[in-house]
């Protein structure tokens, strides 16, 4: 199962259009995954400014990332 999650989220990545987008992407999984508790990660609410500052990207560019993410058929 977890294997296919990987699966799951490397395409979504690979749809990701430019090198920016996965820097930020990559940036985005770190601040909201929490693996010091948990080898597998925890999942850890952040707010899109957070986000933001956490990426030095604007709201746009986060919110482009994460709409490839939140396309039909996927459940990040």
């Amino acid at each position: 199962m977890a294997q296919a999650l990987d699966q799951h989220a490397e395409r979504a990545y690979a749809e990701l259009a430019t090198a920016r987008q996965q820097q930020i992407c990559e940036k985005l999984f770190k601040a909201l995954t929490d693996k010091a508790t948990d080898p597998r990660g925890v999942r850890r609410p952040t707010t899109l400014g957070t986000l933001c500052a956490l990426a030095a990207a604007t709201p746009a560019e986060v919110r482009d990332v994460i709409d490839v993410f939140r396309n039909r058929g996927r459940s990040f």
